[in-house]
């Protein structure tokens, strides 16, 4: 019995992942065909502002949730949260974003994939119950038919309207759809507690404030050639490198679904066995390693053909544009790894000060880089930036992982 769950587990879990991952790459493939490089440049930089109001949403993710193995916190405390977070973000944001001088499309593009990404912030409070309860396959199939049957929407209401006001209400609707019917409805049946609003969140917030800011952070650093190119170049170089790093970016956040059904042993065998723990840590981050090799190796024989043909586009003269943001995300990949690792451990503060070096170093260095290299700059500097927080992981990575578990 056992056995056929973790099947399922792994079987869903892939399936949900993939998709997910892959998702943020079909829509762009959409709207730069459908409605234009520009339009492409301009969707591409609205994701990466929804991806960090996600971060801001979730306040500490998942990570924090799955891995409470002393139980600090109850589930309807998580979810009391998870509401306030998201509401309090999504009226930050939506205010944040009108001293900028956008233009109303633009805008309202950005507020559309913010509102999107609200519904996902509140499912993957339930995403949490779910996978602590060992049932991480139904995680799986809530990303699966959600991106499936968003993905099919968008495409036909963009094919028909060439309108991507219409097509992210489509997107939006069935997210929200999915939250009620599928997210909360599965998870009354795995927790029991009665919904009691909570008015007391000082300890919760305190106890995930460093988690917070470090994931912050840490999505704020990947973005930050974005900013720079938003700032200083066009939005159709903001979309050719929307398309350039977004096999990159698929790769960091499969690397991140991969590590999550680890989450929860690596976390068992930290309080039960050091021993253990250390040797499947060492396990995963040598398969990472792999993984990320083959990754580059398919970019530099494949990578800029495929993209050639997704995007109907003559990418040929970024080739090592791909395979330097490729190096990047290998990077990323070990250090999303290393944040779990960190995480487990409860070593916040240490990530925060990683965090907030690295921001500092890769504002100075993608200011200078973009102003002066153009897209070039902005692709060195999204590797320079990855590599500075993986030396920085690696000074403390021996002490950190040889630390004892702590009731």
């Amino acid at each position: 019995m056992k056995n056929n769950t973790l099947k399922k587990d792994f079987v869903w879990n892939t399936l949900g992942s993939l998709i997910h991952a892959f998702n943020s790459l079909f829509f762009l493939i959409i709207v730069t065909r459908i409605n234009g490089l520009e339009n492409s440049g301009i969707f591409s930089y609205a994701f990466t502002i929804s991806n960090i109001f996600l971060i801001v949403a979730t306040f500490g993710g998942r990570n924090y949730q799955i891995t409470d193995i002393k139980k600090e916190f109850s589930d309807n405390v998580y979810k009391n949260f998870r509401y306030l977070t998201t509401i309090i973000s999504l009226i930050l944001f939506a205010l944040l974003f009108l001293l900028f001088k956008y233009s109303i499309y633009k805008y309202l593009i950005i507020i559309f994939l913010i509102i999107i990404r609200s519904f996902e912030s509140l499912s993957d409070v339930y995403f949490g119950i779910f996978q602590k309860n060992n049932k991480l396959y139904l995680v799986g199939i809530s990303l699966f038919f959600k991106n499936f049957l968003a993905l099919i929407a968008f495409i036909i209401t963009d094919c028909i309207f060439k309108n991507l006001y219409i097509s992210l209400i489509c997107w939006g609707l069935i997210n929200l759809l999915f939250l009620i019917f599928f997210d909360i409805f599965k998870s009354k049946k795995i927790s029991r507690e009665k919904f009691k609003f909570e008015k007391n969140y000082k300890r919760i917030f305190s106890k995930t404030l460093y988690f917070f800011l470090f994931n912050f952070i840490y999505i704020f650093i990947f973005n930050i050639p974005r900013y720079f190119i938003d700032f200083y170049l066009s939005d159709e170089l903001q979309g050719i490198y929307g398309i350039i790093v977004m096999p990159a970016t698929m790769t960091a956040l499969l690397s991140q679904f991969i590590l999550q059904p680890f989450a929860v042993k690596l976390s068992e065998l930290n309080k039960n066995n050091i021993s253990d723990f250390k040797k499947q840590t060492k396990k995963i981050l040598k398969y990472t390693i792999y993984i990320s090799v083959f990754c580059l190796l398919l970019a530099y024989l494949f990578g800029i053909p495929v993209l050639n043909l997704i995007y109907n586009l003559n990418l040929s003269n970024y080739k090592y544009y791909l395979l330097l943001v490729m190096l990047g995300s290998s990077f990323y990949a070990l250090n999303n790894l290393l944040n779990l690792i960190y995480t487990i451990k409860r070593k916040t503060k240490f990530q925060f000060i990683i965090y907030f070096i690295s921001t500092i170093l890769s504002l100075l260095i993608a200011s200078f880089l973009v102003s002066r290299y153009s897209l070039l700059g902005g692709v060195i500097s999204y590797l320079l930036t990855m590599f500075i927080i993986f030396v920085l992981y690696m000074i403390r990575f021996k002490k950190v992982i040889n630390t004892s578990y702590h009731k």
